[in-house]
């Protein structure tokens, strides 16, 4: 357990010199504008077959009374 434990701390500080902490940062931007355009796509497709299916109700003069997405 001993040796297990220096060789991780070694393997970390050397990830640490070669600049881990920036990639980690920048691969946390990435992911996050990813998953952000990601949700954006699918509240716009949510709200979009809402609309749809109240439009085709009122041209079809039937009630809607499906809750907004």
């Amino acid at each position: 357990m001993v040796l297990a434990k220096l060789y991780t701390d070694r393997v970390r500080a050397e990830a640490w010199a070669k600049g881990y902490d920036k990639g980690m940062a920048e691969g946390y931007e990435i992911g996050y504008a990813i998953g952000f355009r990601e949700g954006e796509r699918r509240t716009m497709a949510f709200w979009k077959g809402w609309n749809a299916r109240r439009k085709q109700a009122e041209q079809a003069g039937q009630p809607f009374n499906e809750p907004e997405p």
